[in-house]
């Protein structure tokens, strides 16, 4: 009788009171006063609980049911708080969007001379101290810009993310009307109540979300322009602060350059003035090396400062790239559109070529700091120092050459000062670069990782269906035109006017390989007639001639091989897609026309392999068919390599793989159904076949359903094990 007294006591005491405040029965009370009300309620019975005399169990029960109602109600007060914001944010952006126009139409960009006359007047300490705030003010801007960049992507996906999270809460709704009603079916006990109070709470919460859903979606357009505006005025002032930096990093190494030249000239002169006494133009050439090193120092600062900085500025770069990403293919999986941005992020990723020479750099610092301080402890009495070096001087010469000697000595003080500053700011400068390095190459790397596993698994194409059919003609037809077969012929004219020496070379080689091809069929018969015979045949004799077959059988690649190295010279090479794909239609040529001489009916698979003859005549016939269809598919898989981004319009190349792929499983299913068991291995034979058939087949099935990206690596992967089982079986008949 008393659990049950202190049962409805406890009901009546703080259940009930939350139970009302969760609902709106107060008239006169705002919403955000009642919700205020509702987490004093909870926080006081979560207090209360520990005193009340119910078991251990139901305490724990109803101490998780209030911690979750707490939770629920903080979320909703956090949502009532976005929506003040939102609301704030929406009547702001006309004006915030007025005046990043305004401020973005009154910037002009000033030309690096302008900017050089306005502060070449100024004291280098006031240049460094320039250099630091602007370097500081662009990275704020820089971390600015990847905000507004995530809230421009947030905005582009807001519709997708929003109709999936409305659908889901909705859904969760329901499912909580359906309990509450369910619930208040039961008896008020006091669990009964906190778990009513809580789903009410959690419904409330829900609603709230889908309301500041639905007026972010409402507002949408007002916040995109306000980021688009943002984002344009934050990328102009970026470049114009970075051109600025430069000019001023430019304006102190000169400043710095000057100093340290007017130091060289001042101890060249001691050198001068001193004459011909031997020890005083000693310690002349002492303080003159000094200052050349000093001025050696200085510009390498000026180098090292310029590499932190670009170093710094790809680090944030790597770091916005990678703050969108996770955004981006949780909002996008799935999506076609998602392949196209992955391709774009991972072109826009930094090359990162970390200095090799900068743990040699930092060794010999360290080593000159040492140096140099051991000549300032020598140093620290001027006066004592002084004298020692007038000690090495004849007795009768002293008091003649101080004042020359006392000049030197204060000289190379401020020599040695500058240069320990210098060589201390030059550690600071290598450490700090060679961590930045080595950070931008392991996020760098990380990232590219990344989007290379993500790109893997995600649909590049929309599938193969009715429509990619019915609209197969205008692509193509699209495809075609976008090629400006002149414009790309004129390009190969020029490109080859301007490499005559190359292509010079080239027909030199090629001229001397039609020279020397009677001498090599020669040699090669010679070797087939030794074949057998019991003194003349020898274990080289195999080798010999398949080195005979490949120089034989490059010209072709070789000059497939010369136009790529062509078109890939120079910084800017004219056309890399071209030389991707020549290069790899050279090694494909070689490969496949190297096996098909091999496998001629009267050449060294017969006669030095020994191989059955009709094998030799199947595979034969089989390298000549899969020739016409190796070669196109290997130049589609090159250009697709080189140029992800436009797979999306690739019909052609994508129609080329499809229907290559699936003639080259047929041929080896064929092939392999006629042919002899590997090894007198039936089951090894049916599983060499089904390997061959089905793989081209399963690539050919990712291609129609719109992983063309993927495929187009599977079958780069494809060529190559046909490459190594072509040498295989050279090496396995050798």
């Amino acid at each position: 009788m008393p659990r049950v007294f202190t049962r409805v006591l406890l009901l009546f005491t703080f259940i009930l009171p939350l139970m009302l405040s969760s609902v709106a029965l107060a008239q006169d009370a705002s919403p955000e006063a009642e919700l205020k009300q509702a987490i004093e309620q909870t926080r006081t019975a979560m207090q209360e609980l520990a005193d009340s005399s119910l078991t251990e169990t139901e305490k724990r029960d109803l101490q998780e049911l209030y911690q979750n109602t707490l939770n629920f109600l903080q979320r909703t007060q956090a949502i009532d708080t976005d929506l003040a914001d939102l609301r704030k944010q929406v009547e702001q952006a006309p004006e915030r969007i007025r005046l990043a126009r305004q401020q973005l139409e009154r910037t002009q960009a000033q030309t690096p001379a302008e900017m050089q006359a306005r502060y070449e007047d100024r004291e280098l300490d006031d240049l460094e101290t320039l250099l630091g705030e602007r370097v500081t003010r662009m990275f704020s801007w820089q971390n600015e810009l990847t905000a507004v960049n995530s809230e421009l992507i947030a905005a582009q996906t807001r519709p997708e993310r929003t109709q999936a999270s409305v659908s889901a809460n909705q859904t969760r709704e329901q499912q909580l009307s359906e309990q509450i009603r369910n619930l208040q079916r039961q008896a008020d006990t006091p669990l009964n109540t906190a778990r009513l109070a809580m789903m009410r709470a959690e419904q409330r919460t829900l609603q709230r979300h889908n309301e500041l859903l639905r007026q972010r979606l409402n507002a949408n357009n007002v916040l995109q322009d306000l980021a688009v505006q943002q984002r344009d005025l934050l990328s102009r002032q970026i470049a114009d602060i970075e051109a600025e930096a430069q000019v001023l990093q430019d304006l102190i190494d000169a400043k710095r350059r000057t100093q340290s030249e007017r130091t060289v000239s001042e101890t060249t002169e001691e050198v001068l003035q001193a004459g011909n006494q031997q020890h005083l133009r000693e310690q002349g050439t002492l303080n003159r090396r000094l200052s050349e090193e000093l001025l050696r120092a200085t510009n390498q600062l000026g180098e090292l400062t310029r590499k932190n900085i670009l170093t710094k500025q790809q680090i944030d770069s790597v770091t916005q790239i990678e703050s969108a990403l996770d955004q981006q293919i949780g909002v996008l999986e799935g999506s076609v559109l998602l392949s196209r941005i992955l391709h774009q992020q991972k072109k826009a990723l930094p090359v990162t070529r970390p200095d090799l020479t900068l743990t040699d750099q930092i060794a010999d610092l360290r080593l000159r700091q040492f140096e140099l301080n051991q000549l300032r402890e020598q140093m620290t009495n001027p006066a004592a120092y002084l004298e020692r070096l007038l000690n090495k001087l004849p007795e009768e010469q002293r008091e003649s050459l101080r004042s020359e000697f006392e000049r030197v000595v204060n000289s190379r003080i401020s020599l040695v000062e500058q240069l320990s500053a210098n060589i201390n700011t030059l550690l600071t400068q290598a450490i700090t670069l060679q961590m930045n390095q080595r950070q931008l190459e392991q996020t760098s790397s990380e990232l590219h990782r990344t989007i290379d596993d993500q790109l893997f698994w995600v649909a590049s194409n929309r599938p193969l269906d009715r429509g990619w059919a019915v609209s197969f003609p205008s692509q193509a037809l699209s495809q075609l035109k976008a090629m400006d077969w002149m414009q790309q012929l004129r390009v190969v004219g020029a490109t080859l006017r301007d490499h005559l020496l190359w292509i010079a070379l080239i027909a030199l080689l090629v001229g001397l390989y039609v020279w020397r091809l009677p001498h090599l069929r020669q040699q090669l018969r010679s070797l087939h007639a030794d074949v057998g015979h019991f003194r003349r045949d020898s274990g080289r004799h195999t080798p010999k001639a398949l080195l005979l077959t490949a120089v034989m059988v490059v010209p072709v690649p070789l000059v497939l091989g010369g136009l790529s190295v062509i078109f890939m010279l120079g910084e800017e090479p004219a056309m890399p897609g071209l030389a991707q794909a020549l290069a790899q239609l050279a090694l494909a040529w070689f490969m496949l026309h190297l096996v098909y001489r091999v496998f001629d009916p009267s050449g060294i698979a017969t006669l030095h392999f020994r191989w059955d003859q009709d094998l030799v005549d199947r595979l034969h016939r089989l390298v000549r068919s899969s020739a016409w269809i190796l070669l196109p598919m290997v130049v589609v898989v090159a250009l697709g390599e080189l140029r992800p981004e436009q797979l999306m319009d690739d019909v052609l190349g994508r129609l080329t793989l499809l229907v290559g792929l699936i003639m080259l499983a047929v041929m080896l299913g064929r092939m392999m159904y006629r042919s002899q068991p590997l090894y007198n291995s039936r089951v090894l034979h049916v599983s060499a076949s089904l390997l061959l058939v089905l793989a081209p087949l399963a690539v050919a099935g990712l291609l129609a359903w719109g992983y063309n990206y993927t495929a187009i690596k599977l079958t780069d992967r494809f060529i190559g094990t046909l490459y190594l089982i072509i040498l295989w079986m050279q090496v396995e008949g050798t």
